[in-house]
């Protein structure tokens, strides 16, 4: 923000205030997530994921593990890794003439 706060001091202010209010929101979020107090809600018991959840959340558990582990499978690599010595210049070698015996 450094950068732009030289040649635009609106939109740096509202960059800003941008991340201040979505920490804002977050730490609330996150307050009211796992620190709500339960006695108030003692009808209704917590359910962590229901039939119609599960349904939806196991196929792409497997997904996610078959792409991971078998993307061989169907991923060929593009492009080669390159060591970052080959990028730069190699000076030739000096080849050391062996000493005459005296």
């Amino acid at each position: 923000m450094q950068s732009v706060f030289a040649h635009h001091h609106f939109w740096t202010a509202l960059a800003a205030l941008g991340v201040i209010l979505s920490a804002a929101y977050m730490l609330t979020m996150i307050q009211r997530v796992f620190y709500c107090d339960l006695a108030l809600n003692r009808e209704r018991l917590p359910v962590d994921l229901d039939a119609r959840e599960h349904l939806a959340l196991w196929p792409m558990v497997a997904l996610f593990l078959i792409m991971e582990f078998a993307s061989p499978l169907w991923f060929r690599r593009s492009i080669q890794p390159q060591s970052p010595w080959r990028a730069i210049p190699q000076r030739p070698r000096l080849r050391c003439r062996p000493r005459a015996e005296a």
